[in-house]
């Protein structure tokens, strides 16, 4: 993934792991010292993010039957704890 910071810099990161739902260490700052993935249905992929054993952001990815459409549902927890949640929705157009 890449993502532009609010100074406007640029990063990229990369992770993959075993779709088994248990945290694994990943170098992720001051940000995240671990993620997760799992794959609780055949049309869906879920990737959590922890840090110091708390889960404070999960990525729920589901296609749809026809493989043309994913919907990710992504929340994030706060240090203040408020919750925000994002949807988003991709279709194949090729």
């Amino acid at each position: 993934m890449t993502l532009t910071d609010a100074e406007g810099q640029v990063h990229d990161t990369t992770f993959r792991g075993a779709p088994n739902g248990v945290p694994a260490p990943f170098d992720g700052g001051i940000l995240v010292d671990a993620l997760s993935i799992d794959t609780p249905a055949d049309d869906r992929l879920d990737s959590a993010a922890f840090w110091k054993g708390e889960q404070l952001m999960t990525a729920m990815r589901t296609l749809s039957a026809d493989g043309n459409r994913m919907e990710i549902v992504q929340t994030v927890r706060l240090p203040d704890e408020t919750v925000l949640t994002n949807t988003s929705s991709y279709i194949r157009t090729a």
